[in-house]
């Protein structure tokens, strides 16, 4: 009889310290996730903030670049004008300080988006006249001949994210700038390309770019980039790849330089995986 009522008493114990032994390992696991996650949250947020600075980079030197390059060539005809013509001096100095006023404000522009919310996409229409624009802008500015012409319509069912918009801005930035430091130019073509699945950006030249590149491999690899000089290039690729694009850059048989880069509007998706729409 003691055995009988001793034998499920002891079953009992044995189960409850087996159920709190399998509670203690269940907790200990749980932690331990809790904390793995911690981690991997903490290194996607160093992740996400290093991405951002390298993008902030990318921009402020896009700016510079730009900036620096066009008031080069100013600096050299207000000192032509201050002998020949002193009327005009005034005017390209205007001119100066607005462009110096305008970076400024790009500059701050850039700096701000880290605060900024997520903005609705713009119409082709308007990106296609910003395009246009700064075309005119740096032809003006500069003297270099510039030629800008659209080919083909949007696709109805497709768009541009803000992102793929901005790298099209900066990327002609980046090719006006480089075809003017690096060809010394005297007309650029900008050539704008809806295409079914696709948006093209080319940009070509009647510089120096077959001297300016002793081998005539198109530079569309990372260390072609840099052996042609253009670092700007480079973070262009970099940019491109990011959105599911590419660069093709190289001399042309007839003389001069031609940049294309390509952004595929199904990257949408490859985009919001990577947290950059």
């Amino acid at each position: 009889m003691p055995n009988t009522i001793l034998l499920p008493v002891a079953i009992g114990v044995s189960w409850v310290s087996w159920t709190r032994r399998i509670e203690f390992l269940l907790i200990n696991k749980l932690q331990e996730t809790q904390e793995q996650l911690r981690a991997e949250i903490a290194r996607s947020e160093a992740l996400a903030a290093e991405r951002e600075r390298t993008r902030i980079a990318r921009d402020i030197h896009d700016v510079l670049s730009h900036t620096l390059s066009i008031l080069s060539i100013q600096v050299q005809a207000a000192r032509h004008l201050a002998t020949r013509d002193p009327n005009r001096l005034s005017i390209k100095l205007d001119d100066m300080a607005a462009l110096i006023r305008e970076s400024i404000a790009e500059s701050r522009r850039v700096v701000g988006l880290l605060r900024e919310v997520p903005r609705t996409p713009i119409d082709q229409g308007r990106l296609t006249l910003k395009l246009n624009r700064a075309a005119t802008t740096f032809g003006e500015r500069t003297g270099i001949h510039c030629l800008f012409t659209e080919e083909g319509l949007p696709p109805a069912h497709e768009a541009l994210s803000i992102v793929q918009q901005e790298t099209l801005q900066y990327a002609l930035r980046e090719m006006l700038t480089n075809a003017n430091r690096h060809g010394h130019a005297q007309t650029i073509w900008i050539t704008l390309r809806w295409r079914e699945s696709a948006l093209t950006l080319q940009v070509r030249d009647d510089g120096q770019g077959k001297q300016a590149q002793a081998s005539d491999e198109p530079v569309h690899k990372a260390d072609n980039l840099h052996a042609y000089g253009h670092h700007g290039l480079q973070g262009m690729r970099e940019r491109a790849v990011a959105l599911g694009g590419e660069v093709e850059a190289g001399p042309l048989d007839e003389g001069g330089f031609s940049v294309t880069l390509r952004i595929p509007f199904i990257a949408t998706g490859l985009q919001k995986a990577r947290g950059i729409v």
